[in-house]
C-alpha cells in the first residue's frame, strides 16, 4: 500500500469540485459564486465554515 497524507486526501477530493465550480461558473451554468457556496452547504452538507 502507499501512504497519503491526509493533505493529499483532501487536495483529491476538493480540487475537483473547485475546478467543476469554475467550469460552471465560466460556462455560465450558474451566475454568481454564492450560488455555488449555498448548493454545497444544503446539497452536499459541506462544512459552512470553509
Amino acid at each position: 500500500p502507499i501512504s497519503v497524507s491526509d493533505q493529499e486526501i483532501v487536495e483529491m477530493i476538493l480540487f475537483p469540485v473547485v475546478n467543476e465550480a469554475c467550469r460552471v461558473l465560466d460556462e455560465g451554468v450558474v451566475v454568481r459564486a454564492s450560488d455555488l457556496d449555498t448548493a454545497s452547504v444544503l446539497g452536499m452538507s459541506f462544512p459552512s465554515y470553509r
